[in-house]
Formats: C-alpha cells, sequence, structure tokens
C-alpha cells in the first residue's frame, strides 16, 4: 500500500469533522480481453471470483458499500447471478451494452462499442425497459440505479430511466468527451460535480427530473471556477486547438479519482483537491468507478497480469484508508443520494 502518512502530511490540515460521502460505482460485465474485445464463449471468472473472492473481502475491510451495475450478460448467467445475489452489503443496477438485448442485439458482437445514443429514440427505450425487466425477473426487485455503456447518455434516456422507477444515474463525466464513430458525441463539459437533479433535455443542466444524477468523479481545477455555460462550450477535441490552449494556459490537467489511472498517492492528492474546492456548506462527494473485469488478470485491457491487479487493490486501499484518516466518511450506494 502506499505510503498514506506521507501523502497526509504533505497536504494541508482539513477540518476533522467535515464528512465526505463515498461512493464506489462498478460497471460489471462478461470477462473481456485486448482492445476490450468479448471473449467467446461468454466467461464470467471476474464475477465469481473478482467480486465474490477478490473485492468483496476489500470493500468489507473499509466499510465500503458498492454499487454493482450490471450488464445484460451478467444477468443471463446463473453463477454471475448466485454471486451477486447472495450479498447483502452492496446495491446491484444495470448498465446498458446494447448488443447483449433485444431490439437489434448482437450477442455474436466482437467489442460493445456501440454508445446507446446511436439507438433511435424507440430502440434505446425498448432495450432499457427489456434489461429492467430482466434484472427484475432474475433478481426478484427492480433496479434503482443506472449507468449507461461507454457513458453515453442525452435527455431521452434519463427521461425514460425516471419512467422505468430509476432513482439515480451515473453516466455523467464532467470536464470529458466521449467520441464516437459516425460523430456521436457525449459531450459532458459543464456539468455539475456535486449530484443534481438534471434536464431531460441536456444531462449537463439543472432540471425538474425526480431521478438523481451522480457524476463521476473527475475535475480539472484550471477550469473548475469557469461558469457552466462557457464551460458547456467546450470539449476535449476543443482543447486541443492552439487558440483555446493559449486561453487556458495550456494542456488542461484532469484528476479522475479512479485505479490505475494515477498512482496511489496520485490518487489520494486528487481526492483532496476535489475536497478542497467543495463549498463549506455542502458535502463532497466522491463517486469512484471501474470495471469488475479488472479485478482479475487477463480480463481486461488494464489488468493483465496478477501484478496490475494488484496496483488496481492498492489504490482503492490507499485512498479508502486516506480518506478515512482525514474525514469522517459515509461509504453510500447510489440509491441512498436519491433519499
Amino acid at each position: 500500500m502506499a505510503n498514506v502518512r506521507a501523502v497526509a502530511a504533505s497536504l494541508p490540515v482539513p477540518a476533522p469533522e467535515r464528512e465526505v460521502r463515498l461512493a464506489v460505482t462498478i460497471d460489471t460485465e462478461c470477462d473481456k480481453g485486448a482492445d476490450w474485445k468479448t471473449r467467446f464463449p461468454l466467461g464470467f471468472r471476474s464475477v465469481t471470483e473478482g467480486i465474490g473472492r477478490r473485492l468483496t473481502p476489500l470493500f468489507r475491510e473499509h466499510g465500503v458499500r458498492p454499487t454493482y451495475l450490471l450488464s445484460p450478460e451478467i444477468l443471463r448467467d446463473d453463477a454471475s447471478v448466485a454471486t451477486l445475489g447472495a450479498l447483502d452489503d452492496c446495491e446491484l443496477g444495470t448498465h446498458l451494452h446494447g448488443e447483449f438485448i433485444e431490439p437489434e442485439a448482437d450477442f455474436a458482437a466482437p467489442v460493445t462499442s456501440t454508445p446507446q445514443i446511436a439507438y433511435s429514440r424507440e430502440v434505446e427505450r425498448a432495450k432499457l425497459r427489456n434489461l429492467t425487466e430482466l434484472f427484475a425477473e432474475r433478481l426478484g426487485r427492480r433496479p434503482l440505479s443506472f449507468r449507461a455503456g461507454r457513458f453515453a447518455v442525452r435527455g431521452h434516456t434519463l427521461r425514460v430511466l425516471e419512467d422505468l422507477g430509476y432513482r439515480v444515474d451515473t453516466s455523467v463525466t464532467p470536464f470529458r468527451t466521449h467520441e464516437f464513430s459516425a460523430g456521436i458525441r457525449s459531450n459532458h463539459w459543464g456539468a455539475p460535480l456535486a449530484p443534481y437533479h438534471p434536464s431531460d433535455r441536456d444531462p449537463r443542466k439543472n432540471g425538474s427530473l425526480r431521478l438523481v444524477e451522480v457524476p463521476v468523479t473527475i475535475f480539472a481545477p484550471a477550469l473548475a471556477r469557469w461558469p457552466a455555460v462557457l464551460l458547456r462550450r467546450l470539449s476535449d477535441p476543443a482543447l486541443r486547438r492552439r487558440p483555446l490552449r493559449a486561453i487556458v494556459g495550456g494542456a488542461v490537467e484532469k484528476f479522475w479519482v479512479r485505479p490505475l489511472r494515477g498512482s496511489p498517492d496520485d490518487l489520494c492528492r486528487w481526492a483532496e483537491t476535489v475536497i478542497a474546492a467543495w463549498p463549506d456548506d455542502s458535502t463532497p462527494v466522491i463517486n469512484v468507478m471501474f470495471h469488475s473485469v479488472e479485478a482479475v488478470p487477463a480480463a481486461s485491457p488494464y489488468t493483465a497480469t496478477e501484478r496490475e491487479v494488484a496496483a488496481l487493490f492498492d489504490g482503492l486501499s490507499s485512498v479508502f484508508a486516506f480518506l478515512r484518516k482525514r474525514y469522517r466518511v459515509s461509504a453510500t450506494t447510489l440509491h441512498e443520494f436519491a433519499r
């Protein structure tokens, strides 16, 4: 584990009574290989071993209550359903990779690369409805939380989720643009960092939906004070243009509090930077996301070896311990934000 004491000592001393809410949200999918290619026949070692025997003890050690967001193929695998259904200290929600659910399914797709916003509104609605019903059939209750595959969310998505009884979405990634084929783009610049009720016209804006958006924790300190209306005019490609880089003072550094995106010390510093920038009159939220397939070797491009898996666990353990040392941490499942 990283030297948490050394990291803590190098940063300003926080108010010891300040509360921080910690969410850990995990995209839960079938085993993948290099370039995120799906393994055939489908494998689920990342669930039965990765979640059942590796992640669960880690989370219990640190008092973390994760939310697992389940792709359709997970719900059709008996061993995965048995493993997840036996857990009583987490939340289970849904995660849409459209290739694995009708209509217009493609169960033999080599990569789950289709963003759900590429489907027509009618097809997207049907896929979300079928995924929700599959979850209810297999687990005996309806899901309350959701994340879009590849973070591809639009206002229509949020309206459909609310109609289906969802209480929380966690698809928005502030300070990020997701680029897909055929010119499809999901731009999250200008979205709030704190949980909010979004608009069904633009997920980045506050609106009238009862659904709560809990954004993934990504932060760009150099742009944090810019008005949201200006940030919504930006995008990752735009920031690579020379005139805009001159305005913002060069490359924009973004802190994504996600294991393997930086060293354990980086994760701790990034989390501290986010909390320090939070308004004093509200409770900071840290939403750490990653994929279940990263919890075992050779099931994702990110963790091909046991050494790389160990780095994932080191990062998680370090940031959990760091936060608990410096704050009153409330570990929260996603649907509890809706309360």
